[in-house]
């Protein structure tokens, strides 16, 4: 299984960013995010960590965790893929995911 994390942009003030999460197959999610440019980071980033992450705000960034069990030629480390272009709202729609977006 891999995992998606919708995060906020920013940090609170001890440190911890807002996220949101659910787990996928991961060919599921080679299907539908491999077309995506991405970053990838060893370990989860912080997005625009110089803002004071806010409860209220959206979620507006997504990030794909792949464990080292399931690494393919599209996400071919383990670690997180931040999914440039891809909204919460539109990965909400690949995945039936029916959570929150703020």
């Amino acid at each position: 299984m891999a995992t998606i994390f919708f995060l906020k942009d920013g940090k609170k003030a001890n440190g911890d960013r807002l996220t949101r999460h659910f787990e996928i197959q991961m060919d599921s999610a080679t299907q539908h995010l491999a077309k995506y440019n991405n970053r990838f980071k060893e370990r989860p980033p912080t997005i625009n960590g110089d803002i004071l992450a806010n409860d209220f705000a959206p979620y507006k960034h997504v990030l794909l965790e792949v464990d080292q069990s399931e690494t393919n030629t599209s996400f071919p480390k383990a670690g997180f893929y931040y999914l440039i272009g891809l909204t919460p709202r539109e990965c909400q729609n690949f995945f039936s995911d029916p959570g929150s977006l703020e």
